[in-house]
């Protein structure tokens, strides 16, 4: 146990001060966080000289000779290292500089490979490994988003920069449709409730809540990232996405107590602001539509504002409902041993305000983890975390906040003016008159015992429980009606209560068989069975009429309703581990789930892998060049389970349309059973290299992957005459249809470009480089209708294209003589006319390919580091776009609209200004406006993160604790953006639906831009 503690030590920097005056040497090791080391091993020569350092890492070594003197210093796992020095009469200080290394390196880094670890070395799966160290300590940000650019083979999307906002993940492309297409989320062996935007709060109002927002990130010592079949087949059914699984921080055996104390403070600005006409370019510009439309004199202003008021009012919404937020996080831990008993504890306090004003993220977590060894053969370990949290919203996108200053929240409006802006209302009155939040509480537990009941055969039991309790909160008051013209008599005020409570449980036991033969031969088996099962109490209560939000107690008598679902699984895995370079690995899984019809209730899951560790062969050993090398490879089946509960079942209820018979009401099939359903099903291959280059100074890997996703879930569209509408009025039906393949590269450099443990620098510059490139495609859907599946922004599922396509009519210019805007037919030919009919594939909402690269500078206490995160390729397409760069409606623009056509012979960019949609190739309304005017190019490039640290060291005792290790950081994050999209192009909608998400990632009506945030950090150990 005491070198697998020493394992984690990646770096040991020796900084050593001389005093060689009358023959004494002193000096201090350190570890590579500047932490004394005790029990290391100090030697000169000649004389064979040596001590020991104390506790606090110092030693004294005493009659040391005249002349060249050696000092080496050695730790027990490390190569040891050695510096000359001159000891002359008379000097009185000498430095020197001693790197020590490990004797092992990342390759032997700890890896979790699904209810087992394994070194890295021997990993035959596709494993990403992000230490906790290495996610982003951004307050406010959720984890999910802290992934961003940390691994390859994975593409995070921020859904926005308001406190509290989730974001959306995929791992090696899209495969569902109508199924939940994020990764299975595993919390300490929990697979945890991860649907990233639950259905929460008033329609509309356009933010989701995000349930990983529970988690804090200070406490998360690692995540590990499963992409392929070998290492995600072990969680079979749930593997299809990846999965990511987060381990807390526990304390080291052996290792000494630690108090760890963060705070960080910073900023909240928005990235980019649009450029919106100010209120005389505005009226000017809707004047001259008015005339272009054939009418004369002054043009009739929205809501009956007069031209006077108009021309006197010029109102900045912008300005006035952002402001540059604060962020505040305090993070305090302690780690100690008490007899057999390992502890860590945590307390984490985050207030983080938005650039939006009244939006804002508070939670209180604290934590307890704990081991003990309660035998020779017997451990056992508990986790503890409850989780208290309120997040203050505003409404989002075209229902309120930034959205309406951005769209109906005209320059001509005064700030205190009611009516004019719509449903969303005036942004400010909303703010003012609306009370809007959603409180949760999260408790986890999970505790585990291991003992060896045999020779060589360990039984494991473990438990895990997960409560989320989430209420939301909103209260319009009456006054807020006027924005309807309702007389204030008749004005009633909107109380509701949402709740969300879910307990989810899950109980695993486990048997492992190990033989080791020799130091160079290894077999394990693993069997085992895992029993999970969640269950929902949901229940909403609306009112109107009370002058206050409703409690719990007002809800008492709200009708609930309960939703469960449970799994029973049975999997085992063989590893083996053959001459020292052979690594061969078999996994097979069944689970069972309440989801799925009678007839495939049970669904099998096999992957095999095999690896070669080609640096074990005796001719490359002595290789100046290759350190490690390994070929990896493997192939399995792994399934995708994430749609609604119970949607196997056929169900009935009152009508859509509301149509009853005889005066009574009468029911009808608003679901059709389906007891074939079962799970998608995806076969995946996978091919690596892995190698470590001149001394692990450079570490490269690079694979190859094939996804062939079948019986894809989709909720597809059937014929009206089978009578079954559901509740929304749409004739549909949930089956397994059609194929989707993914296959791609990933990409993933470390390099030591300069060693910081090099004597003659004492400096070090690191650089991390990971990409992916992936190549996605719909194979078969079983239909030809391109309007089977509908996305946001027209996007389209398409037979032989990539999942979620732009279908749109082709825009091509302005005609000169009339400014009236040319699209192209089908055949390429051009029309003044707009048809759906001459809709085609425009573009793709996924990416060609994504990047990250970061550098790392140090010297001495200093260091400097930035990043860099790039989305090549694919469509970004904006919604709001057709009503800023039109004047088709009462809407904002945008000053680039400057560039139009005003008179004949204008070569303009936008065509001439309107207030009729029939201007425009004959459109009847300009929500059915979409063409490829508004489709824009997705690429971009972001400075993610620049930071510079300064560490420092206090040595002297300060009210009985010793200051081993501070550090103060001043960061940045989002500081620059390259991107011909005029916004912020890292845009999703807040969308609550699967195939949504899945389709239309890329595509963004008034969405709130990332956040540009600066913090200032200080973080001590003590």
């Amino acid at each position: 146990m005491y070198r697998m503690r020493i394992l984690w030590i990646v770096v040991l920097c020796v900084a050593t001060r001389l005093i060689a005056q009358n023959g004494i040497v002193q000096g201090t090791i350190l570890n590579e966080r500047e932490e004394p080391l005790g029990n290391a091993l100090v030697v000169a020569e000649p004389g064979s000289i040596s001590t020991y350092t104390d506790a606090s890492g110092k030693f004294t070594l005493q009659n040391i000779p005249q002349g060249k003197v050696t000092i080496t210093a050695s730790f027990v796992g490390y190569e040891s290292a050695s510096d000359e020095v001159e000891n002359e009469s008379g000097n009185d200080r000498l430095v020197i500089f001693l790197g020590l290394r490990p004797k092992t390196n990342n390759l032997k880094e700890v890896i979790i490979v699904g209810y087992a670890r394994q070194i890295k070395k021997d990993v035959i799966g596709n494993i990403s490994k992000v230490r906790g160290n290495e996610l982003t300590a951004n307050p406010g940000l959720s984890f999910d988003a802290t992934l961003q650019g940390k691994a390859p083979g994975i593409q995070v999307i921020q859904s926005g920069g308001v406190a509290g906002a989730g974001a959306l993940i995929r791992v090696r492309g899209i495969a569902s449709v109508s199924a939940n297409g994020e990764p299975l989320i595993v919390l300490d062996g929990l697979p945890i409730n991860q649907d990233q935007f639950i259905q929460i709060g008033l329609s509309g109002n356009g933010q989701q809540n995000n349930p990983i927002s529970f988690l804090n990130v200070a406490d998360i010592e690692s995540v590990d990232i499963f992409k392929d079949a070998a290492a995600a087949g072990i969680y079979g059914s749930r593997g299809a996405n990846g999965v990511v699984y987060i381990t807390t921080k526990r304390h080291s055996k052996d290792a000494p107590g630690k108090l760890i104390f963060s705070s960080s403070i910073g900023t909240s600005n928005p990235t980019v602001k649009l450029p919106l006409a100010g209120s005389t370019a505005w009226l000017s510009m809707y004047q001259e539509a008015w005339q272009n439309d054939g009418n004369s004199g002054k043009a009739k202003l929205p809501d009956g504002i007069s031209w006077n008021q108009a021309e006197n009012t010029s109102t900045d919404w912008v300005k006035a409902l952002t402001h540059t937020g604060l962020k505040t996080e305090t993070n305090a831990s302690y780690s100690f041993q008490s007899g057999k008993w390992r502890l860590y504890n945590s307390l984490g306090y985050l207030n983080a305000g938005s650039y939006m004003i009244g939006s804002n993220f508070r939670r209180t977590s604290a934590r307890m983890n704990g081991n003990a060894d309660l035998g020779k053969r017997t451990r056992f370990h508990f986790g503890l975390n409850l989780t208290e949290s309120r997040n203050n919203r505003q409404s989002q996108g075209a229902q309120g906040g930034l959205g309406a200053a951005y769209s109906v929240a005209l320059p001509i409006y005064s700030l205190e003016r009611e009516t004019g802006f719509g449903e969303a209302g005036n942004p400010l009155l909303r703010r003012k008159y609306q009370d809007w939040h959603t409180d949760e509480v999260r408790f986890l537990a999970n505790l585990g015992l291991e003992t060896e009941i045999a020779r060589n055969l360990i039984w494991e039991l473990r438990g895990n429980y997960d409560r989320q309790d989430l209420k939301d909160n909103l209260f319009i008051d009456k006054a807020f009606q006027a924005k309807d013209r309702i007389p204030a008599a008749q004005r009633k005020s909107l109380s509701q209560l949402r709740s969300y409570v879910s307990d989810n449980y899950l109980a695993n036991t486990n048997l492992i068989y190990y033989i080791r033969k020799s130091s160079h031969t290894d077999f394990n088996i693993l069997l085992g069975s895992e029993y999970q099962s969640q269950v929902y109490e949901i229940f909403q209560e609306n009112r109107n009429g009370m002058d206050r939000a409703l409690t719990a107690a007002d809800a008492a008598s709200a009708p609930k309703t309960w939703e469960a679902w449970s799994f029973l699984s049975f999997f085992s895995r063989v590893n083996a581990k053959i001459g020292d370079r052979w690594l061969m690995q078999a996994s097979y899984r069944m689970d069972g789930s309440s989801r799925f019809g009678s007839n495939n209730r049970f669904g099998q899951f096999p992957s095999a892998a095999l690896g070669y560790l080609m640096s074990e062969e005796p001719w490359m050993k002595n290789s100046k060049v290759f350190s490690f090398l390994k070929l990896r490879t493997g192939w399995g089946y792994i399934g995708s389970s994430a749609i609604p509960n119970f949607i196997r079942y056929g169900t009935y209820g009152p009508p859509a349309n509301g149509n009853i018979y005889n005066n009574q009401q009468i029911l009808q099939p608003l679901t059709l059973a389906n007891p074939n359903l079962k799970w998608e099903m995806c076969r995946v291959a996978d091919a690596g290299i892995e190698m470590a280059l001149f001394k692990n100074r450079i570490y490269l890997e690079a694979s190859y992957y094939n996804r062939l996703t079948r019986d894809v879930l989709l909720d597809s569209r059937i014929p009206s005459s089978s009578g079954v509408v559901n509740p929304n009025g749409d004739y549909r039906y949930f089956q397994n249809v059609g194929s989707v393949s993914n296959n791609g590269f990933e990409f993933l450099l470390n390099a030591q470009i300069i060693d910081k443990l090099s004597k003659s620098s004492r400096a070090g510059w690191s650089i991390k480089f990971n990409c992916m490139a992936n190549r996605n495609k719909v194979l078969d859907m079983g239909f030809t209708d391109p309007d089977a599946i509908v996305g946001g922004g027209e996007t389209r599922i398409l037979n032989g294209q990539p999942m979620g396509v732009f279908y749109l009519v082709r825009y091509s210019h302005v005609d000169k003589a009339t400014g009236k805007p040319v699209f192209l037919d089908k055949n390429g030919k051009q029309t003044f006319e707009y048809n759906l009919a001459n809709r085609v594939v425009a573009g793709n909402v996924q990416p060609k390919l994504i990047g990250f690269l970061e550098n790392r500078f140090d010297k001495g206490a200093w260091s400097l580091a930035f990043s860099f995160y790039g989305v090549f390729g694919g469509k970004l397409y904006d919604e709001a776009a057709k009503r800023q760069l039109t004047m088709l409606g009462n809407s904002n623009v945008l000053t680039d609209l400057e560039d139009r056509w005003q008179k004949p012979g204008d070569d303009a960019r936008y065509p001439r200004l309107t207030l009729s949609p029939l201007t425009y190739g004959n459109l009847d309304n300009i929500n059915n406006y979409h063409s490829t005017q508004w489709l824009y190019d997705g690429s971009y490039i972001r400075l993610r993160e620049l930071s510079l640290r300064y560490k420092f060291r206090n040595e002297h005792n300060n009210n009985g604790r010793k200051l081993k290790l501070g550090s103060i950081t001043l960061s940045g994050f989002n500081l620059w953006l390259f991107s011909r999209y005029p916004g912020d192009p890292e845009v999703i909608r807040d969308y609550s639906l699967a195939a949504s998400r899945n389709i239309s990632p890329n595509v963004t009506n008034l969405s709130a831009p990332q956040e540009r945030s600066f913090m200032l950090t200080l973080r001590l150990e003590l």
